[in-house]
């Protein structure tokens, strides 16, 4: 392979590996938003139910209907999901869910695995980025053995 070749097939696997670094991010970036109107929108709601429970001295399994919730809201309207998913109130010492779920769309979400795989899964491109030239290197220096033919 001549050095030219190398040289650009080197480019290519290191444009390749940060693109597939990068691309997760800012597709990421784009519904961030819309999902943190959604958060906010939890956080309003766990607010109200912690007025609620406190104003009428109500224990923290005790969940509150919309109606209870609807004059600490600061509006008249109960808070709706920007992604189509439906709001769940459940106990005053729980806090409040979204059908659709996920690290956007919830205040409780654990997502330390997550986080884990995309750290392991952009550690492993960019090895795998690093070591396509370091074996065509190599590749590159041995000596050919040419076993002749039979």
């Amino acid at each position: 392979m001549s050095r030219r070749s190398t040289l650009l097939l080197l480019t290519g696997v290191l444009v390749l590996s940060l693109a597939a670094l990068a691309v997760p991010t800012l597709l990421r970036a784009r519904g961030t938003r819309a999902l943190n109107v959604c958060v906010n929108n939890l956080r309003v709601l766990a607010a109200a139910k912690e007025q609620w429970a406190l104003e009428y001295g109500r224990p923290t399994n005790e969940i509150p209907t919309w109606d209870d919730v609807r004059p600490y809201l600061g509006r008249a309207e109960i808070p709706l999901c920007p992604d189509g998913g439906a709001y769940r109130l459940r106990g005053v010492g729980e806090a409040p869910r979204c059908s659709m779920g996920g690290p956007d769309h919830s205040l409780d979400y654990d997502d330390t695995k997550e986080r884990r795989f995309r750290a392991v899964a952009g550690l492993l491109a960019l090895l795998s980025g690093l070591g396509l030239p370091v074996v065509l290197l190599l590749a590159e220096k041995a000596p050919n053995q040419d076993t002749g033919g039979a």
